[in-house]
């Protein structure tokens, strides 16, 4: 009977010393809020970074399509030009009515259509097939504009840039592309 009770007593000491080693080498599932914490602000400092590179890839994107429109509206010029085998006395860069001239000039015609229509302000307020369009924008939505460089000679074209001010470093021009 003693030996049964020595049998029991070590039974129990083995069972006690399991569930301690259990206990304090293993816990119980999931985590604790400073891991949770650490996982969020890592997150976070993830998703600003693409935030602030898809911001400047969008500006830079929309750069790009201000330039491709500047050399559109250049080369209409220039078929214009070619097309009247004449400089630009008379052109009147004043307003939008230099739009309208060049629609008089087939190959101009051509260029100004292929123009996306985000960028065009149509004279009627439904699209029409190869309507005469009166104003055309830039990508942020500024209005483009030719000025004249001096009686005769080729006009730039213009775009105000991201910051939607003439006269200012980040200005589009013909001049410069």
């Amino acid at each position: 009977m003693r030996e049964a009770c020595r049998a029991a007593k070590r039974k129990a000491q083995d069972d006690m010393k399991a569930m301690q080693f259990s206990s304090r080498h293993c816990r119980q599932g999931g985590f604790t809020f400073v891991e949770i914490l650490v996982v969020v602000v890592i997150l976070s400092i993830i998703v600003t970074g693409i935030v602030v590179v898809g911001g400047a890839v969008r500006e830079k994107a929309r750069v790009n399509a201000t330039k491709g429109l500047m050399q559109n509206l250049a080369s209409a010029l220039r078929e214009y030009k070619n097309y009247r085998e004449a400089n630009f006395n008379g052109f009147d860069t004043d307003n939008n009515t230099w739009i309208e001239t060049l629609y008089e000039v087939p190959e101009c015609k051509k260029i100004l259509n292929s123009i996306p229509n985000e960028h065009k302000d149509n004279l009627w307020p439904l699209p029409v097939a190869n309507e005469i369009v009166d104003t055309i924008y830039d990508s942020w939505g500024e209005r483009i504009e030719i000025r004249s460089n001096g009686a005769g000679n080729f006009p730039t074209v213009l775009s105000r840039g991201p910051d939607k001010k003439f006269n200012t470093a980040d200005d589009i021009t013909s001049d410069k592309l």
